[in-house]
């Protein structure tokens, strides 16, 4: 066993653990251990910054464009009369390193040592590399992985194909950015500073300017990446929150086709990935069996059985006009248009759910998948002479009242508050929906008091101040 000089590894001892200080909020990327013969080993992670403007990587006739590089591992080996006479014993290893950029970087190192023989150089290394790999980086433009792959000096262990290093590149580069992302500080509603994402650049364009006007409800707020969501590849950025109280309301109103960037006239898409983070488990369970209900609707020989306790897909075999459908499992014949038991000839009879499904389905179809709805719903013609009712009883549930003596459906266009029903003739008022008293219909308008609209006769018809004056009239 050679005898180590007690300030050699005084020196050791203190590089190493200054090395752990520097790297205790990632001790991942620093580690070392001592050997039987008392030789420190131990490998550090470099981590390169970022490429501004991106360099493409070539592999197997693709090309992508990334900015972050997978960091270069330092392996290092301290001798016994190190650092007083010889330097460490060091190897590099990267992905990206072809055997001339791995051995202009040996001799960088190398040089370096002439000029610290006798100090601790590791930390000096560290440095060198993150600007000399920066450097050659830049002037090259371009790595490809195919050459590198092909190198006969590269360790068998080490090598991998072409295409699963472009794999291992996009996924660090993906997690890089976000991580870049999730450092950072945003308001509620902007473009992620000015900088547009199109067909995998990053393009800063200072003449975007972002329309607050064209949002929906969101809170402003600043808030830090790890709380926002980023559209790709608009670049708009939304906390989770307001982001997630807009999902909730498409996916109550069965609108789960429109889950994307909460930027009026944005069509960028959330991934999958996002409408899981701003969703519950629940929630997002929901939102996929949905998906699969629309998937299946769109299919014209196949639904979903109506029974709760079934849920089973069924082939629809009853002729491309027929609605009849039986279910194998549970042998439960159903109409697959409302869902409910085969009613032969009758029409259906659709709930609430149903219609806001069809109309919302409808609004949103492609041609192709029209052409299908139609096809479900016994053809074009019938399926729009049914939508023209759904759509009508749609507008006169929400713009008309019920009488509240015979309930029926009452609209008002114009005049004051108090209605006639033409049907019973009862009088009551279009507001609180109080039945009248026919003989003095207006007290209701000029008594103070519990349970009246006092002069609120005019409401909403014309200008408060007329309104009251107008009600002094019939006192």
């Amino acid at each position: 066993m050679a005898v180590v000089d007690d300030t050699d590894r005084k020196d050791q001892l203190n590089e190493v653990q200054a090395l752990e200080s520097i790297y205790s909020g990632t001790p991942e990327w620093f580690s070392y251990s001592t050997d039987n013969d008392s030789q420190i080993k131990g490998c550090i992670t470099v981590v390169l910054s970022k490429i501004d403007d991106g360099i493409a990587i070539h592999a197997d006739g693709k090309i992508i464009h990334v900015y972050h590089l997978p960091p270069l591992l330092l392996f290092f080996t301290f001798p016994q009369d190190y650092p007083s006479h010889s330097m460490p014993l060091f190897s590099l290893h990267a992905s990206w390193l072809d055997s001339v950029t791995r051995q202009r970087l040996r001799e960088i190192l190398i040089n370096s040592w002439t000029n610290y023989l006798g100090m601790p150089i590791l930390f000096t290394w560290i440095e060198l590399l993150k600007e000399e790999t920066m450097h050659i980086v830049l002037s090259q433009k371009n790595i490809d992985l195919n050459k590198i792959v092909l190198e006969e000096d590269e360790n068998e262990a080490m090598r991998k194909g072409s295409a699963e290093l472009l794999k291992t590149f996009i996924e660090f580069n993906d997690r890089a950015i976000q991580n870049d992302f999730e450092n950072e500080w945003y308001d509620c509603e902007v473009v992620s500073s000015n900088i547009l994402i199109i067909a995998g650049h990053f393009l800063k364009d200072p003449t975007y300017h972002y329309c607050r006007k064209n949002i929906p409800d969101v809170c402003f707020s600043l808030k830090s990446g790890k709380e926002c969501v980023r559209f790709m590849p608009c670049g708009h950025v939304f906390c989770t929150d307001c982001t997630s109280d807009y999902y909730r309301q498409k996916l109550h109103d069965n609108l789960i086709q429109q889950l994307q960037c909460l930027n009026s006239g944005c069509d960028s898409s959330a991934t999958q990935t996002q409408i899981r983070q701003v969703l519950t488990d629940k929630e997002f369970e929901i939102y996929e069996q949905r998906l699969l209900e629309m998937a299946l609707d769109l299919m014209s020989d196949v639904v979903i059985c109506p029974r709760i306790s079934c849920q089973a897909p069924v082939i629809v075999d009853g002729g491309e006009n027929s609605s009849l459908a039986s279910c194998s499992l549970c042998h439960y014949s159903f109409c697959i248009l409302c869902k409910k038991a085969y009613h032969g000839i009758e029409l259906c009879s659709l709930n609430e759910e149903s219609r806001r499904k069809m109309l919302s389905q409808a609004a949103v179809a492609t041609p192709a998948q029209l052409e299908e709805i139609y096809r479900r719903f016994g053809g074009k013609k019938k399926f729009e002479q049914l939508l023209q009712v759904l759509k009508s009883e749609e507008w006169i549930k929400y713009n008309s009242k019920a009488c509240p003596s015979c309930h029926a459906k009452i609209e008002k266009n114009s005049g004051c508050n108090k209605m006639i029903c033409t049907k019973c003739g009862h009088y009551f008022c279009w507001l609180c929906g109080i039945v009248l008293d026919k003989r003095d219909p207006y007290s209701h308008f000029n008594t103070p008091g519990p349970g009246s609209c006092h002069n609120r006769l005019f409401e909403g018809m014309i200008s408060n101040t007329i309104s009251t004056s107008i009600n002094h009239l019939f006192v």
